[in-house]
């Protein structure tokens, strides 16, 4: 009796497991890997360090500025045609340069997992999840080391910072 009733405890067990598995699989949130912005097909990521994802963007505008510790230096792109600014660290030593940050405000670019400006909470709760800190209208997600800033103006996305 008492094999027969662990079998079946088993048995729901495991039918439990793979019901609860694939919505668990499917559950949205914000990770490291999500911290990127998609341009047509090509997706780039904060902390990328390739220097392929000016020409995806565009024509720019560039401004240098001292870096935050000794031997970098900082520039701030603007692509004023497709409403982003990225932000880089060039380590003057190794010259290499280092995307820190994404600032979204116009519509054409989104999220590499498609959070546009213009979204409403309810779209970004669906790629992202609920697992986010809120300060009046603005949301905090981080992971990684990584964090995703959505200001809202009304119900709607206003604008989209990437960090690292």
């Amino acid at each position: 009796m008492k094999r027969r009733i662990m079998a079946w405890f088993a048995l729901v067990l495991l039918v439990v497991g793979m019901v609860a598995a694939p919505q668990l699989a499917t559950a949205a949130s914000f990770t490291a890997a999500k911290a990127a912005i998609k341009v047509g097909s090509t997706t780039i990521k904060v902390g990328a360090t390739s220097t392929g994802w000016k020409s995806k963007l565009g024509k720019y505008s560039r401004k240098a500025y001292d870096g935050c510790t000794e031997g970098t230096q900082s520039y701030l792109y603007t692509f004023s045609g497709k409403g982003v600014k990225v932000e880089t660290l060039l380590k003057t030593k190794t010259n290499k340069e280092t995307v820190m940050s994404f600032v979204i405000t116009g519509k054409t670019v989104g999220t590499s997992t498609g959070l546009k400006v213009g979204n409403t909470k309810e779209r970004m709760e669906t790629l992202y999840g609920t697992g986010y800190s809120k300060s009046s209208s603005t949301y905090t997600y981080s992971a990684g080391g990584k964090s995703m800033v959505v200001k809202f103006s009304g119900d709607k996305v206003k604008s989209i910072t990437l960090l690292a």
